[in-house]
């Protein structure tokens, strides 16, 4: 079986490629190892509440024009950080992968784990953990690299070398329900700063009913130790919380070192090597990129992928 163009990976950067692809009318087959599509962003609306088990919060840089061909022209809201200016979607970050999943018409395969690539009769070949295998005219590998560095061992070996060593922070996500409605006590805790990845808040009708304030806290665990307990969570605050809305653990939620030189040395690298029709995109790749998410720019990166092996492939 041959398809046009195969994305790896259906978190929001591959979800973003295959509706640029869709657009301009490009076959493709989007493949995700997990049994949805979204990747790390996964919104919940529970009792009148919005939880996000992924990035609550982004600060509104980068071009967001495609809200509004996606729909979304009013999706957003100001969460009332009183740090800096910061933006949420009302209805969860899942919004937005939701809107980009339901303009895609071509072939989704979901559970389907990718373990390398390759050449066969000039073609790229993916092949799966089942035994199974496609090939492709042209692929886009949004994936972590930590994935990533296994499919391409075969494929480019030199890329692959280039990634092994790239190590992550693994962190807990912790949504929290709080009993006042001041966005400005959520960043007035009393936990100890150091000891977070990152906190967000807000008290938003968007998000809850009134009289209620929402954060949400990332705590970094060593794998080997195991993620904190809904428990132990609730000791890290420092004033009473009404209850622990949400725990989710993400072990590739942060690439160490993507702000340093070295990363931006290792990226410059991995594209003088890559091949011609294969692009590498997704978070672990941008560079110069804070904690903050900087959801335009992956958009923005799925986007031009797909317009490049479009190029590529002459259409």
């Amino acid at each position: 079986m041959s398809e046009k163009v195969v994305i790896i990976g259906g978190g929001l950067t591959g979800l973003s490629a295959a509706w640029e692809l869709e657009k301009q009318h490009v076959p493709y087959t989007l493949i995700e190892v997990k049994g949805r599509l979204g990747g790390s962003i996964i919104s919940e609306r529970r009792d009148g509440f919005v939880f996000d088990g992924g990035p609550m919060t982004f600060e509104p840089s980068g071009d967001w024009s495609f809200l509004e061909e996606l729909g979304l022209s009013d999706a957003l809201f100001e969460t009332g950080d009183f740090r800096r200016s910061v933006k949420a979607f009302k209805d969860g970050t899942q919004t937005l992968t939701d809107a980009l999943a339901s303009k895609l018409t071509d072939t989704v395969m979901l559970r389907m784990a990718v373990t390398s690539l390759g050449y066969v009769g000039g073609q790229f070949a993916v092949c799966f953990e089942n035994g199974l295998a496609l090939t492709a005219g042209a692929l886009i590998v949004a994936a972590p690299a930590l994935t990533a560095e296994r499919m391409f061992r075969t494929l480019q070996p030199d890329i692959a070398l280039r990634l092994f060593d790239w190590r992550y922070e693994t962190v807990a996500r912790i949504t929290a329900l709080l009993g006042w409605a001041s966005t400005s006590e959520v960043y007035n805790f009393k936990f100890d700063i150091r000891s977070l990845a990152f906190f967000d808040g807000t008290d938003s009708r968007w998000r809850m009913p009134s009289a209620h304030a929402l954060t949400q806290v990332g705590i970094p665990f060593e794998p080997a130790a195991g993620p904190p307990t809904r428990e132990q969570a609730a000791v890290m605050f420092g004033k009473p919380i009404d209850k622990i809305a949400r725990v989710d653990y993400w072990p590739t939620e942060h690439l160490v070192g993507r702000d340093s030189a070295e990363h931006t040395e290792d990226m410059r690298a991995i594209e003088s090597l890559m091949p011609e029709g294969v692009a590498l995109v997704g978070s672990d790749y941008l560079t110069g990129e804070t904690f903050v998410p900087m959801l335009a720019e992956r958009v923005a990166t799925g986007l031009s992928a797909a317009q490049k092996v479009a190029k590529w492939l002459g259409v």
